[in-house]
């Protein structure tokens, strides 16, 4: 029933419920290939080595090989769709068109801001939990991403400010092109729709898959340890202290809203609970502090060209480096193989040593990282009982199960300093 366009966008309108951008049949026969955007391999396909698809469903029994962008792929046809035709319903509901002489959009997209009679569509992309809304714009080669947030967000200026700054200092963000602080708007680098988090749902090599974590770890030390020894440069980040209080809130938030509220589960002694958060925190707050992007997984890395990019960067603070450790190598959204980890964990320790401005204390630092995994684990769980019953976002409790496995890991480890949490952990 209805057509094309109807289908693929039943089709996406399933996989964006259930917070992907990729499908993978079980059934499918995929080799080595590069996706942008929305990508559905239904089962008995083939792709052949060196594909390429960008918003494309390929059907049971096609035998896919070359580039492939905004179609219907199968056995024995091809059906070409526009840009905002592959997308989920919602997204087509919101495109909207934008002047391309409003002096925003001009400079980047070589428009003369005389001419009022070019326009351009902006397509809603994004699966995330903000309320920021982001759309990429086309306009004949070139692309960009359109940000708009809400008039009273908070972290507006401060995203401005991290971007410049963290740019000039090597670290792997997009660039921005324009800013309009009044309308809470800009207009950033386009790096596709290719999340580390997508990237993994593909085959790859043991080797590959490693070798983009080294790649991500190395731009991760240039945040830690260069970009670190400039702070003094950026008096909104520098100020900004990952502090005992917000640590206490992290765990409160997991208590309230993960265990009371999404599991239903009464806790029997909160205040032992509450006291040996505290020490928890104390511990975590001591530790020496240097620039984190503190939200540090892996759909929060884009792979533009092959190479780690950073997004989602404006909660960074001054905290302990180990909990973008704990969030990047210990990730509820794909379980790295022990042996892999501890390499990675390795080679972040050995670069930090190696920095020769960085006085990394080594000894301080491999306890803080149990500290900061349960820390890490705790806040992460809380914000999935919240984005499920506040924000209706189902699809993040998928995401449990591992965050819970990790986290009941880590308090068994370190049950003999936190009895109770391990106690309470345990019966979740």
């Amino acid at each position: 029933m209805g057509d094309p366009t109807t289908y693929a966008r039943g089709v996406l309108d399933a996989l964006r419920e259930d917070g992907e951008t990729i499908y993978l049949s079980p059934a499918a026969r995929c080799r080595r290939l590069e996706t942008d955007g929305y990508v559905v391999l239904e089962s008995g396909c083939e792709i052949q080595d060196g594909s390429r698809l960008r918003n494309c469903i390929v059907m049971p029994g096609a035998d896919v090989s070359g580039h492939h962008e905004n179609e219907i792929v199968g056995p024995d046809y091809m059906m070409f769709l526009s840009e905002s035709d592959v997308q989920p319903s919602l997204h087509a509901i919101e495109k909207k068109r934008v002047s391309m002489s409003d002096a925003f959009f001009a400079r980047h997209f070589g428009v003369h801001t005389a001419d009022a009679r070019v326009w351009s569509d902006a397509v809603l992309i994004g699966l995330g939990g903000s309320d920021r809304r982001y759309f990429r714009v086309k306009h004949d080669d070139r692309t960009a991403v359109l940000m708009e947030c809400r008039p009273e967000d908070p972290d507006f200026e401060r995203h401005m400010a991290y971007t410049g700054f963290l740019a000039h200092h090597g670290v792997p963000v997009p660039a921005l092109f324009s800013a309009d602080s009044p309308n809470k708007r800009a207009l950033f680098e386009d790096l596709g729709d290719t999340s580390l988090y997508a990237y993994l749902k593909l085959p790859h090599d043991a080797a590959s898959v490693e070798g983009i974590y080294r790649a991500v770890l190395r731009s991760l030390v240039t945040l830690h340890a260069t970009a670190t020894q400039h702070v003094h440069e950026c008096l909104l980040l520098k100020t900004r202290i990952f502090d005992y209080d917000y640590l206490r809130w992290e765990t409160t938030y997991f208590l309230d809203r993960f265990v009371t509220s999404l599991r239903k589960h009464a806790i029997a002694n909160r205040p032992a609970i509450d006291a040996e958060l505290h020490r928890l925190a104390q511990f975590v707050d001591v530790q020496p502090r240097r620039i984190i992007h503190r939200d540090f997984q892996c759909q929060n890395i884009m792979i533009h060209a092959g190479v780690p990019r950073f997004i989602d960067y404006q909660g960074a603070r001054m905290a302990p480096p180990a909990y973008d450790i704990a969030s990047v190598l210990w990730d509820p959204y794909y379980r790295l193989d022990d042996g892999v980890r501890e390499r990675l964990l390795a080679y972040y320790v050995g670069e930090m040593k190696n920095d020769a401005f960085t006085a990394f204390d080594e000894a301080a630092f491999t306890p803080s990282v149990i500290a900061c995994r349960l820390q890490r684990h705790m806040q992460a769980l809380g914000a999935y009982g919240f984005l499920t019953e506040v924000k209706g976002k189902t699809h993040f409790l998928k995401h449990v199960p591992e965050a819970l496995r990790l986290l009941k890991a880590e308090a068994a480890e370190a049950r003999q300093e936190y009895p109770e949490l391990a106690r309470l952990v345990a019966a979740l």
